[in-house]
């Protein structure tokens, strides 16, 4: 059967285990101060109240807990599932509360605009599965793994969102999934790149955003050249050019194709689905270095013309993966090689 709750502000000072029948919450607020929310075999039914977590509460349980809005409070702290989460409507979580993540999902759901309010915290895992309305978010969000888009939704990023990388390899990099039937991601977004210290050696980079300047990687690491805004002063910098790009146009030899970037000024921007070489002096900054780059995620069909001048010696373009996902280079299906090389 169904418990009705009827009155708002009541608060759970001990266990919530839902393990039959269904509590209705209607339009009402229930304040978690207890240890644990656990739903197994039984249900939650939110209605458009809240649930505000205020004591020290771990999210557990085999049955998929359905939330209308999620609010962890100022000094609260919250374990969340390590599974799904449904959330209807909005989840706000506090700058001043603790909030572990648990490797859990937090899945959108709902019909109108919902709004994520996540206090500069770290989330795992979102999935926006929603029948209609934006999902706005209102400050910044770290996302440590992935963000996938399934319905025809705009997620409104306004500069919150972070895409973590704390690792060379595929895993341990914040990711966005493949947006398809109007999916679509608005705003800027900061993507970070891990690179672990081993010492003054060039990189392979490409831009994952639109509108992201060699500036912008300037606060990471130094870029020296003979442009304006060029880095100085830095141990064991000169004036020689530190960053370039590859034209396979150029006669001569392969090393000939190699141009300094940016050529005037350190407002030039990284074109997405190039590749560009810089030079990392990790023994002036030592130990490992995180590069970032924020601005609009670069999204649908990307188009980087490349070109085959007759000389095979020097016939290479440098392409770089626009995309905030790392690629599976050796998937079997999902997208073709045809006279790409394999190593």
């Amino acid at each position: 059967g169904t418990v009705t709750l009827v009155s708002t502000g009541v608060t759970i000072n001990g266990d919530a285990l839902f393990s039959a029948g269904d509590l209705a919450a209607g339009s009402n607020t229930l304040i978690m101060n207890g240890p644990t929310w656990s739903t197994n075999g039984g249900s939650f039914t939110p209605g458009t109240g809240t649930v505000e977590i205020t004591g020290n509460t771990s999210i557990l349980g085999t049955s998929t807990p359905q939330f209308y809005n999620l609010t962890v409070a100022a000094g609260a702290i919250c374990t969340a599932r390590a599974g799904v989460m449904d959330i209807e409507s909005n989840l706000q979580i506090n700058a001043a509360s603790t909030f572990n993540h648990n490797n859990g999902t937090f899945n959108f759901t709902g019909a109108g605009l919902q709004v994520i309010t996540a206090g500069g915290k770290n989330l795992y895992d979102i999935t926006v599965n929603k029948t209609g309305g934006n999902l706005q978010l209102t400050s910044a969000l770290n996302l440590i793994n992935s963000l996938r888009v399934i319905s025809p939704t705009t997620v409104e990023s306004a500069g919150n969102l972070v895409l973590v990388s704390t690792s060379d390899g595929t895993t341990g990099n914040a990711r966005i999934g493949q947006l398809l039937g109007g999916a679509n991601i608005t705003g800027n977004v900061t993507a970070q790149r891990f690179m672990s210290d081993e010492g003054r050696l060039y990189r392979y980079i490409s831009s994952p955003v639109t509108n992201a300047s060699v500036a912008q990687l300037q606060d990471d690491f130094p870029v020296t050249g003979t442009f304006a805004g060029a880095s100085t002063g830095c141990t064991g910098c000169t004036a020689n050019p530190s960053m370039y790009y590859y034209d396979e146009t150029v006669a001569g030899t392969l090393q000939d194709g190699y141009f300094q970037f940016p050529v005037a000024s350190n407002t030039e921007i990284l074109q997405p689905g190039r590749g560009y070489v810089p030079f990392v002096r990790d023994d002036i900054i030592p130990g490992n270095v995180t590069i970032d780059v924020t601005g609009p995620l670069n999204q649908g069909s990307i188009a980087f013309p490349v070109t085959f001048s007759g000389d095979e010696a020097t016939a290479y373009n440098l392409v770089g993966n626009p995309y905030p996902s790392s690629i599976a280079w050796n998937n079997e299906s999902g997208w073709t090689k045809i006279n790409i090389s394999g190593s």
